[in-house]
């Protein structure tokens, strides 16, 4: 946390919408917008984030915008290296980062968090991406009339927003981000990450299979979602297989963590636009056979949830990396 409050701006560009949280006295204002369709241009998504600060009445003096990428857009990686300064370890990278990241040396673009220190090693987190991606954000950041003070990842943001749950100190947990087209998992241990994947299952498989099932476009999926006759029986069966398939690959992150680390969760956290659905807790309980949570960050904040109320931690989480 900085020794002052910026109370910066969380900007959440996703594929089908843009979703910005920020801070005022303490007070937490957010707000999500949709796209007509997934990946825009550059100007919807510059109109569509105007749009959503003007709704929003956004006036702040300091104008910061916290961003994040996701996907194949950033690399992430943790690995153990021996114990030196920040400073040292990335002139060090500079000249060896193609053997931790799937880019270029001349392309890229990376940044380092020593996560855990002992005796003679220290556990660090590698976050990189190609320049040309760093140049697009700063460019939609400039073309709103806002100034970039971090670009993160959206699994940092999330950790970062989960550190205001209770559940923050338990020895090993995690947390799951039902994305449109990817899932974002992260394994914790005492709040400190030690294992991020991209799972490439999300909300477009479940709304897919609702569409093929009853012959209706992914809009009428989508609004179906909110009702609460919709989420019955027939559907649960429909989604069973997509939901299986997300299940073992999430078992497979988590048999990993236990053969390398020695670790398994104590619960699991779910948020994101496919948790929405109502029996997907349900199904993920039964499957591993241990506590899962709808992760509403809004409670926390005392705000009333509303249908949309998984959406928000991302955003949040960034916003909160600027206070």
């Amino acid at each position: 946390m900085s020794l002052f409050s910026l109370n910066c701006l969380g900007l959440d560009i996703g594929e089908f919408s843009i979703i910005l949280a920020f801070f005022k006295k303490n007070r937490l204002f957010y707000l999500s917008e949709r796209f007509k369709t997934p990946h825009p241009s550059k100007k919807v998504i510059v109109d569509t984030i105007l749009n959503g600060l003007a709704k929003l009445n956004y006036k702040e003096k300091e104008k910061f915008v916290v961003t994040s990428l996701k996907g194949e857009a950033v690399s992430l990686r943790f690995v153990t290296l021996p114990l030196m300064s920040k400073s040292k370890l990335l002139n060090v990278l500079r000249l060896e980062i193609d053997k931790y990241l799937p880019f270029k040396r001349e392309e890229t673009i990376f940044d380092v968090e020593i996560l855990k220190k002992e005796k003679q090693k220290m556990v660090v987190l590698i976050a990189g991406t190609k320049n040309f991606i760093i140049e697009e954000r700063l460019s939609i950041i400039k073309e709103i009339g806002l100034e970039p003070y971090l670009i993160t990842t959206d699994s940092l943001a999330l950790v970062e927003a989960f550190k205001r749950s209770e559940l923050y100190k338990t020895e090993t947990v995690a947390l799951l981000d039902v994305g449109y087209s990817l899932s974002k998992l992260i394994l914790i241990e005492k709040g400190i990450p030690f294992f991020s994947r991209e799972i490439k299952i999300g909300d477009s498989q479940f709304l897919a299979s609702l569409c093929e099932r009853f012959n209706i476009d992914e809009e009428r999926a989508q609004e179906l979602k909110k009702e609460v006759a919709f989420n019955s029986k027939e559907v649960e069966l429909v989604l069973q297989r997509d939901f299986k398939k997300l299940a073992e690959e999430i078992q497979i992150c988590f048999d990993y963590c236990e053969y390398s680390f020695k670790k398994t969760p104590a619960f699991l956290c779910i948020s994101g636009g496919g948790a929405k659905f109502s029996f997907l807790k349900n199904f993920f309980s039964q499957y591993f056979n241990f506590p899962v949570y709808e992760w509403d960050l809004l409670e926390k904040f005392k705000i009333q949830s509303s249908h949309d109320k998984f959406l928000f931690n991302t955003a949040i989480g960034l916003a909160l990396l600027g206070k």
